[in-house]
């Protein structure tokens, strides 16, 4: 059986390397969608309570809302840092797939049975992960 909750949260974001649009620091209204599994309880039949996984998914999600994602070695890194600027640096390029893997391994670590994390970028775009990648990873920020 599975179970889901949705959030949205505003990131920028840029594709290190791209060639096209994306290579410029850009933003979107991030739809996640966390899909768990599991077997009902006996006592209530739920999977996981509703309140409780949205506390574990707000926690982890807070940090990346209005932050900027990079990956590591861009040199934009400096201007947000000199500025103060909310941001994390991560192991690969900030594409919704990483981004989804990265929030995959996050639930993940919190014991939480994923089945899926889903990352809708645009009305059009999203991407669906439904495996752990760990060489996805946080390595330093500001937030």
């Amino acid at each position: 059986m599975k179970i889901s909750l949705t959030r949205e949260l505003a990131m920028g974001h840029r594709l290190y390397g791209y060639q096209g649009k994306c290579a410029n620091l850009h933003g979107h209204n991030y739809g996640f969608e966390i899909i768990i599994n599991g077997n009902p309880d006996q006592a209530l039949g739920l999977v996981m309570d509703f309140k409780e996984l949205g506390q574990i998914i707000d926690r982890i999600l807070e940090p990346f809302d209005h932050c900027t994602l990079l990956m590591d070695g861009d040199p934009i890194e400096d201007a947000l840092n000199t500025h103060r600027s909310k941001h994390q640096i991560l192991t690969r390029n900030p594409s919704a797939e990483n981004i989804g893997s990265l929030i995959f391994n996050l639930l993940m670590n919190e014991g939480i049975r994923v089945s899926y994390v889903h990352v809708k970028e645009t009305s059009a775009s999203c991407a669906y992960i439904d495996r752990v990648d760990r060489d996805v990873r946080i390595l330093r920020g500001l937030s």
